[in-house]
Parts: structure tokens; C-alpha cells; sequence
């Protein structure tokens, strides 16, 4: 029972066992941290790959959006030329008229002032019957 150094087989054997262990759980202590890892560097580059894909769709986004903008921009700008074309057309129209209207009214004041005169003075009466 007892080994020439004086400590008993079951002593020895037990500690033997017991390094074993230490050694097993050692072991499966590496390839549970070395399995972590693994798993934490698929995880890392699952999640690497996602922010690539987001930053590409955030790139092509961005792009689109400047795209509609500047598009937008131009429509907006080509809208605001044929308003402003329209404006003047309309402010010459409005001219035109003004003055046409004003030529009229020295016509109807010229004829009303002739009439005026004609009926003071009796002139320009036909006091015959239409047969």
C-alpha cells in the first residue's frame, strides 16, 4: 500500500487521476475557448459581411437620393423658366389689352361727345319715316 517514497498508492493515484483531469478539463477548456472563438470570428465576419451590405445600400441610396435631387433641381428650375416665360407672356397680354382698352374708351368718349353734339344741335336727323 505504501510506495518506497511513503506516500500511499491510492495517494499517488488519486493525484494522478486528479492531474488527469486537471489536463482533461485543461483541454476541453482550450477547445471550448478555442470553439468560442470560432464561433465569435463566424459571428464577426457574419457581421462584417452585413455592414458591407448596408454600406453598399446606404451608398446606393444616397446616390439615388442625389440622383432625384439634382433631377428634382432641374425639373424644379425648367418649371420656374416656363413660369417666368408664362409671366411675361401674360404681363404683354396684359399690356395689350390695357391699351387696346384705352384706345376704346377715347373711341367711345370721341362718338358720345359726337352723338351729345348731334342731338344738341339736331344735326344728322332724318325726321322722315322709314318706309
Amino acid at each position: 500500500m505504501a510506495e518506497a517514497g511513503g506516500v500511499p498508492k491510492q495517494k499517488v493515484d488519486e493525484e494522478e487521476d486528479g492531474d488527469d483531469a486537471l489536463q482533461k478539463k485543461s483541454r476541453i477548456s482550450g477547445s471550448k475557448k478555442e470553439e468560442d472563438q470560432a464561433k465569435n470570428q463566424v459571428q464577426h465576419d457574419r457581421l462584417h459581411s452585413k455592414l458591407e451590405d448596408f454600406m453598399k445600400r446606404n451608398e446606393w441610396l444616397l446616390f439615388q437620393w442625389e440622383r432625384e435631387e439634382a433631377t428634382g433641381l432641374i425639373d424644379q428650375a425648367r418649371r420656374d423658366a416656363e413660369l417666368l416665360g408664362l409671366i411675361r407672356s401674360l404681363q404683354l397680354q396684359h399690356q395689350r389689352l390695357l391699351s387696346k382698352l384705352k384706345d376704346i374708351t377715347k373711341r367711345n368718349k370721341w362718338l358720345l361727345r359726337q352723338w351729345e353734339q348731334e342731338e344738341a344741335t339736331g344735326a344728322g336727323r332724318n325726321d322722315q319715316p322709314d318706309i
